[in-house]
């Protein structure tokens, strides 16, 4: 968890990217958080209701902004709450 909030600080500390090779680094990082922070979701669901974390986490993949607010709501509801509010915030 603590390298996804890391990569999220650097990628904020770079500002607006002014060159490709700014943005690419940015978009890097910010893929690397993502990955991380899933992870450690994916790890906190052991302590809870797998099932419903694993399916919640699966949606946060997909485009429809409706169906990620609803995975993350059942994220912040079925999980530990110190341990899924700092990824869900990514």
């Amino acid at each position: 968890m603590e390298r996804a909030l890391e990569d999220t600080r650097l990628r904020d500390a770079l500002g607006s990217p002014n060159s490709e090779a700014l943005e690419l680094l940015r978009r890097s990082l910010e893929a690397r958080a993502e990955r991380n922070a899933v992870d450690a979701l994916r790890a906190a669901a052991l302590l809870g209701d797998r099932g419903a974390v694993s399916a919640a986490i699966e949606n946060l993949t997909v485009s429809d902004p409706g169906q990620r607010a609803n995975a993350l709501e059942v994220i912040e509801t079925v999980g530990e709450p110190a341990i899924v509010r700092p990824p869900v915030a990514l």
